[in-house]
């Protein structure tokens, strides 16, 4: 192994030349430039992005879809408790976990406690139907006359992170409503 005295003295070791590099293009005055030319390509760039985009959005493999009946609850509350069943069918091609979530509007608990009877996450095979029951126990005295509410399902396959909300809209009578006193009536 050559000493670094020895190095320092033969510079000639080195196989590679000094990098030495000049700029074979030519030089553009300000007067050369087309401003418009640019402006056109940036557009054109941006318009393939978004074409691009919107046509590479993701589509789930497995969609999550539910169905239920009915449709929409139509319920009257009077002294009594009420109870109505909802039929739920999984319409996808995997199995779902269904959850009943909360009621959306407090204006209904003014007139009733609304409590939903499959507290527990389920298990629906495709094309299998499952009951949830919504439970209604009316109050002394309803303040409004009806509301609409929601009941929110959540639905998800097995192992996957795709989760789906699902609202049942519910509609309800209070048949016990007493409008409450102004300072006309008094």
């Amino acid at each position: 192994m050559p000493s670094q005295s020895e190095l320092i003295d033969n510079e000639d070791q080195n196989p590679l030349p000094p990098l030495i590099s000049c700029n074979p293009r030519v030089k553009l005055e300000a007067e050369q430039v087309s401003l418009a030319n640019c402006f056109k390509l940036h557009k054109e760039r941006d318009v393939k992005r978004q074409f691009i985009d919107r046509e590479h959005q993701r589509d789930p493999n497995h969609p999550l879809r539910i169905t239920w009946h009915p449709t929409k609850l139509f319920i009257e509350i009077n002294d009594s408790v009420v109870v109505r069943k909802l039929r739920i069918c999984n319409a996808s091609s995997r199995l779902v976990y269904i959850k009943s979530g909360r009621f959306s509007n407090e204006a209904g608990r003014l007139g009733a406690g609304w409590c939903c009877l499959a507290r527990n996450r389920f298990l629906l095979a495709p094309g299998i139907v499952a009951d949830i029951f919504i439970k209604a126990t009316p109050r002394e005295f309803a303040p409004i006359a009806s509301a609409k509410m929601t009941l929110q399902l959540t639905a998800a396959h097995m192992r996957d992170l795709a989760v789906a909300f699902f609202e049942v809209p519910i509609l309800v009578n209070f048949l016990k409503h007493i409008p409450p006193e102004t300072e006309e009536d008094a």
